[in-house]
C-alpha cells in the first residue's frame, strides 16, 4: 500500500497498454458505449477484429512471462483472448448480474462494492456490448500491484533456520524476547504481498514454521516469493506467532484479501495485517476508492492493526508546481498554447529527460492535485483540467 505515501505529481515508470481482440464483434457501437471507455481499454475495442489483435495479446502473454512481469499499468491478456477490466457502476444502483456478463462470456468475475466496480475476464470482442449495459457506468483497466516480482527472499530467514534477520537485532526484538519471554504466540500476522512459494522447502530448513503451517488463502495464492521473504522475518522475530498470506494482484483482490482475513477464511483471522504493495495509478493528493476502502476496513475492524510499507521511490518521481510557457505545437491533432517550463522563466525549457537502459520501457503516470473521480460519466466527467 505505498499508495497512501507517494509523492505528489508523480512520473512513474511503467507501460500503458495494449490490445486488440480476434473477432469482430465490437461492430457500430454506440457513442453512449464508446464514452464509458477509458483510452487503454478504448484502443484495445478498437483494435478487435483487426490483423493487430493477435499480436497485441501475444505480446501481452509474452510480457507476463518475463521475470519481472508486465508492466504493472499494461493491459493484460489471457490466451482465450480475454482482457481483464474494472467494471465501475453506481452503488446506488447496484453491479450488474454475474449473470449478463457470463453471457457475454466473462470470467473470473469478483465484484467489489467497496470500490465499485467488477473485475472480470471479458472477451475484448464483447467490451462495447459490455459497455452498453446500464449498470456499467466506465469501464478501465485495473490497477495492479507491484512489489519486488520473482525474486527469492534473501537475507531474511528467521533465527530457526539459516540465517537471522538484521532486523531481529536493529528493532531489539531479540533481547526483548529475552528479558520477557515472550515470543509472539497467541498472536497471528496475515501478510500480504506478491506469492508464498517455496514454503514446503523453507518449512524443511526451518526457515518456516511445520506446526502450524503458514495459511495460503486458496482464492488468492499469488505469485512469486516476496511474501515468504515477510513470513520468514515475522518468524525470526516472533517465532510464536501464526502465518498466513494473501497474494493480491490487482486492488479488488487487495479488499478481498483483507475481508478473507477478517472473516477467517480457513480458520484463520489475524491480529495483524502486513504489505509491501504500491499500487501505480491510484489517487495520489486525497483519497481515492482504493486508499477510502483500506480507512473503512481499519475503521470497522479495530482490532486489526494494518502496517504497510511506505516505499521506497525516492529517485523515480518528478513533483512541482504548474508553471506554463507559451508554445505553439500539435500533437495528435491537438493544438497547444501553454506547456510546463522545466527550466527557468529566463531560459525555458518544456522537454523532461531522463536515462533509460537499453531494452527498457519506459511508462509515466501524472497526476495532479484536482478533484479524483473513480469512475467518471457523461454525468460526472473527469477533472475539467484533464
Amino acid at each position: 500500500m505505498r499508495h497512501l505515501f507517494r509523492p505528489a505529481l508523480l512520473l512513474a515508470l511503467t507501460a500503458l497498454l495494449a490490445a486488440g481482440s480476434l473477432h469482430a464483434m465490437n461492430s457500430a457501437p454506440s457513442a453512449a458505449a464508446v464514452a464509458k471507455l477509458a483510452p487503454p481499454v478504448a484502443a484495445i475495442a478498437a483494435a478487435s477484429g483487426t490483423p493487430r489483435a493477435r499480436t497485441l495479446m501475444t505480446r501481452s502473454l509474452a510480457e507476463q512471462r518475463q521475470p519481472r512481469g508486465p508492466a504493472p499499468l499494461a493491459a493484460r491478456w489471457n490466451g482465450s483472448g480475454q482482457v481483464q477490466v474494472y467494471l465501475g457502476f453506481d452503488r446506488a444502483v447496484g453491479a450488474p448480474a454475474a449473470s449478463a456478463l457470463t453471457a457475454l462470456g466473462a470470467t473470473g468475475i469478483r465484484a467489489s462494492s467497496e470500490l465499485g466496480v467488477v473485475q472480470a475476464w471479458v472477451p475484448a470482442t464483447a467490451l462495447y456490448q459490455l459497455a452498453a449495459l446500464p449498470q456499467v457506468t466506465r469501464i478501465t483497466l485495473p490497477r495492479y500491484a507491484v512489489s519486488r516480482r520473482n525474486l527469492p527472499p534473501v537475507g531474511a530467514q528467521p533465527r530457526s533456520g539459516s540465517v537471522t534477520t538484521q532486523g531481529d537485532q536493529i528493532l531489539g526484538t531479540a533481547q526483548f524476547r529475552q528479558a520477557t519471554g515472550l515470543n509472539g504466540s497467541g498472536i497471528s500476522v496475515g501478510i500480504i504481498s506478491d506469492g508464498a512459494g517455496d514454503i514446503a522447502q523453507d518449512q524443511a530448513t526451518g526457515d518456516l514454521p511445520t506446526n502450524p503451517a503458514p495459511y495460503v488463502d486458496a482464492k488468492l495464492p499469488g505469485s512469486g516469493f516476496e511474501g515468504t521473504a515477510m513470513m520468514e522475518i515475522v518468524y525470526d522475530m516472533a517465532p510464536g506467532a501464526k502465518l498466513g498470506f494473501c497474494g493480491p494482484a490487482t486492488t479488488v483482490d487487495f479488499v478481498t484479501c483483507l475481508n478473507d482475513f477478517a472473516a477467517g477464511t480457513g480458520g484463520f483471522t489475524p491480529n495483524i495485517i502486513a504489505d509491501d504493495l504500491g499500487f501505480p495509478g491510484v489517487a495520489l493528493f486525497t483519497d481515492g476508492g482504493f486508499a477510502t476502502a483500506v480507512k473503512n476496513f481499519a475503521i470497522a475492524h479495530p482490532a486489526i492493526r494494518l502496517v504497510s510499507a511506505a516505499g521506497n521511490d525516492a529517485q523515480q518521481f518528478w513533483s512541482g508546481t504548474w508553471t506554463p510557457t507559451p508554445v505553439n505545437v500539435t500533437i495528435n491533432g491537438v493544438k497547444y498554447t501553454q506547456a510546463q517550463n522545466f527550466g527557468t522563466a529566463g531560459a525555458p525549457n518544456t522537454s523532461m529527460t531522463f536515462p533509460v537502459a537499453a531494452g527498457d520501457t519506459v511508462t509515466y503516470l501524472l497526476q495532479w492535485d484536482d478533484t479524483w473521480i473513480p469512475n467518471p460519466t457523461s454525468s460526472t466527467p473527469n477533472d475539467p483540467n484533464d
